[in-house]
């Protein structure tokens, strides 16, 4: 039994198929100089023969009594030794679909159907075996190291651990002493509930499983999306570093083959340790000002919870005045403008073939990160490959009292809308006792699309974005 995948005539007297089965595919060969039923007591004739193997099309799933055979080449053949039972038909034409990339991306289904023609001549790599592969690779090389996987809740009554715009949803009400209707936030991280198992006794989790943003659809965006998530107690930033560089080096050389070799090589080169570069740092030497000058003021941006003083101190900058020339400065916050700062960096140090690490984000910008005592860096670090995040890890806040405050500081944000909220049960949960841990968060599907070499994550989507997804 099988799919055939593939086919081709010569003449009424010869059809040449692929058929599948178990992801490999073998040669049938039907000739009627070679078909059991072409014999002196057969009522069969060739016109017969023809019509029965001229009827069968690409996509059909079918049922076969064959032989093995060696053809003329010395290789090994299927042939039939009757006509074949159709078990499910293909009653819909995919000849378009060849022509029309926004088809096959809008009908996942179609990609399959004519795997020789989609895959090979359009060079579409399967994201869906390549998931299995990287998802495998990833769990077990995080067994190996100690970790154990768990599950934790995508509906809530709160969803926090990132800043961005919840999906929300309603309970429905059956039970008289509920509230009617209530409301529940789809999570958009699952890490303040990774953190609550380390408080419990847990010492090294993961998951890996989906997140919800209500954000829009871009090239490296969908609302919908995989990651993963480590914890470990008693690791520091360095070790978090570590593991990150130890997890994308090993998938690296696991698909050395399909990230292309001479990226590989670029990669290989850097010796499996990134470059660096520091964000207060950099503001520093971008914006050319005195490097102590800048941590005292944005000190006085901690205390204030104002960019008033920032913005004296970075104005005579010619870059800085035309990046903020569309900005209305006196009503942004210092997070926000901070935010921008760290948004440059990106574009201007990070966007290289080999993976570069942002570390000492501002502590405005990381709530949920451990801080150096004057709050002006965070021990945080974010992995980039050509512009784009791949991992984002730090030092976990694990004193609840501070904790407090900085989920407070960010309710006070009042032009972003995707500042994160107040979790005070996560706070009272802390108070049990959150050892010294680091986190790392991992974009799967955009490891995918590096893995596959493909700049739109709707390429190693199952089936699209959700664009893509709503006309299916």
């Amino acid at each position: 039994m099988g799919q055939l995948t593939a086919r081709r005539d010569s003449g009424k007297k010869a059809h040449f198929f692929k058929i599948k089965q178990n992801r490999i595919e073998f040669d049938l060969v039907a000739h009627w100089s070679r078909f059991p039923l072409n014999n002196e007591s057969s009522d069969i004739d060739l016109a017969h023969f023809h019509s029965k193997f001229n009827s069968l099309k690409i996509g059909d799933h079918v049922l076969l009594k064959v032989e093995k055979s060696i053809n003329m080449k010395g290789l090994t053949c299927l042939r039939p030794l009757d006509f074949a039972t159709i078990l499910s038909p293909r009653l819909i034409d995919i000849a378009d679909v060849l022509q029309s990339d926004d088809k096959a991306f809008n009908n996942k289904v179609l990609l399959s159907l004519n795997e020789k023609e989609m895959y090979q001549h359009r060079n579409i790599i399967d994201s869906v075996l390549l998931r299995s592969r990287l998802n495998k690779l990833i769990r077990n090389f995080l067994d190996v190291e100690g970790f154990i996987e768990v599950e934790t809740p995508i509906l809530n009554l709160k969803s926090g651990g990132a800043n961005a715009t919840p999906f929300t949803t309603r309970l429905k009400n059956d039970n008289k002493k509920r509230k009617e209707n209530e409301e529940l936030q789809l999570r958009i991280a699952p890490e303040l509930w990774l953190k609550r198992l380390i408080i419990a006794g847990y010492e090294g989790i993961y998951e890996l499983g989906k997140n919800f943003r209500n954000e829009g659809v871009d090239m490296t965006h969908n609302p919908e999306f995989t990651s993963l998530e480590i914890y470990k107690k008693y690791y520091d930033i360095e070790d978090i570093i570590s593991l990150g560089e130890r997890i994308l080096t090993k998938i690296y050389i696991q698909f050395e083959k399909e990230i292309g070799e001479e990226k590989f090589n670029a990669f290989k080169n850097e010796g499996f340790k990134f470059k660096r570069v520091s964000c207060i740092e950099q503001i520093s030497k971008d914006y050319k000002v005195n490097l102590d000058d800048l941590i005292s003021v944005l000190q006085q941006c901690n205390q204030s919870n104002t960019s008033n003083e920032l913005v004296k101190l970075l104005e005579p900058s010619v870059l800085f005045q035309n990046r903020v020339k569309d900005i209305k400065i006196g009503d942004i916050s210092v997070q926000t403008l901070l935010k921008k700062l760290v948004d440059h960096i990106e574009e201007d140090h990070c966007n290289f073939t080999t993976p570069t690490i942002l570390t000492n984000h501002p502590g405005l910008l990381s709530p949920l990160a451990k801080q150096e005592e004057s709050g002006v860096q965070s021990f945080r670090y974010e992995l980039f490959i050509e512009g784009v995040e791949y991992m984002n890890g730090y030092e976990e806040q694990n004193d609840p009292h501070i904790q407090h405050q900085q989920f407070l500081r960010q309710q006070e944000v009042k032009d972003d809308s995707e500042m994160m909220t107040m979790d005070s049960n996560y706070v009272k949960a802390m108070k049990y006792g959150l050892g010294p841990t680091s986190g790392l968060g991992v974009g799967i599907d955009r490891i995918l699309m590096m893995v596959s070499r493909k700049k739109s994550i709707a390429s190693v989507l199952s089936f699209g974005n959700i664009e893509n997804v709503k006309r299916q």
